[in-house]
């Protein structure tokens, strides 16, 4: 694109902006956005937690149209919306996902992977089919919560089925990392319907987590690797519970995966800004805790 081109297009742009703006109104350029408060419009972050003045919007927020619904159709009418259809991983049959018991076949990854993008692509069109479809796996979450707290498969209790997840010195200790998909799920289904027993789900099994000891929690390799994506999970819990425990739960997770956590953070750019985030708040975290 020429100069030219390039600064035709800027203009079009601002005498749009002008053309849907009242009188009075100012248009201003600035470095970069003000990242002193919080949102006032969706939920975003609580102290001790930096403020969150972008906010990824919750499920149901936009209602797609045109090209990208009919993208998202295809996917619903396609390979996604009816892999229950050719999948071992997802026949009901004595899957393990599905028992109260937390027995049965395929217990890791691939299910919870799968319903992550199938739910929300029912929740976000209003399919009916795969909203029905979805709400079986997530019954089947929900009904599987030991007293304890832990929900899931009881074979990610004892041990990693990853890469590396046979040597020994890994066995016998829990794999959360299938479950931390599952709280992605779970957190878009609370999005669209607002079921509070996903809030009290997720309560009682952080306290789970706490429970587990240091020098077996987030074992290698992909737990430890995806650490932050159980971290982003309590954030998103205390965010709308404010519950006083999970703070400590955030320093639990991030201590413990500290060393592989740090790299995975880098930017494409080379910055390390959520790295700064995760960081400052662990500061503060550390401060406050201590306080009296």
């Amino acid at each position: 694109m020429s100069k030219w081109t390039a600064l035709t297009v800027v203009l079009v742009l601002v005498g749009m902006v002008h053309s849907a703006m009242g009188a009075g109104e100012v248009v201003k350029l600035v470095e970069k956005p003000d990242v002193s408060g919080g949102n006032d419009y969706y939920v975003g972050n609580r102290e001790p937690l930096l403020a969150s003045p972008f906010v990824k919007l919750p499920i149901g927020a936009i209602e797609p149209q045109g090209w990208v619904r009919k993208q998202l159709e295809l996917e619903a009418d396609g390979f996604t919306g009816h892999l229950t259809e050719i999948s071992k991983f997802l026949k009901k049959e004595n899957n393990a996902w599905l028992s109260s018991e937390g027995v049965g076949d395929f217990p890791w990854e691939e299910m919870p992977y799968w319903l992550k993008g199938f739910g929300d692509l029912g929740y976000i069109l209003g399919n009916e089919r795969i909203i029905k479809e979805a709400k079986i796996w997530i019954e089947g979450f929900l009904g599987s919560q030991r007293e304890d707290g832990y929900f899931g498969p009881r074979a990610n209790l004892r041990g990693a089925h990853g890469p590396g997840g046979e040597r020994a010195e890994y066995q016998e200790k829990p794999d959360v990392w299938p479950n931390m998909i599952v709280l992605n799920c779970l957190q878009s289904y609370y999005e669209w319907c607002g079921d509070k027993r996903v809030l009290a789900m997720m309560s009682k099994y952080f306290r789970w987590e706490l429970t587990v000891p240091d020098d077996i929690f987030l074992e290698p390799f992909w737990q430890q690797q995806r650490a932050s994506d159980n971290l982003a999970s309590v954030y998103w819990l205390y965010n709308r519970t404010g519950d006083s425990v999970l703070p400590v739960l955030m320093l639990h997770t991030a201590v413990n995966a500290w060393s592989l956590v740090i790299p995975v953070m880098v930017m494409p750019d080379g910055s390390n800004r959520p790295l700064k985030f995760v960081l400052s708040a662990r500061e503060d975290f550390e401060i406050r805790l201590k306080e009296p």
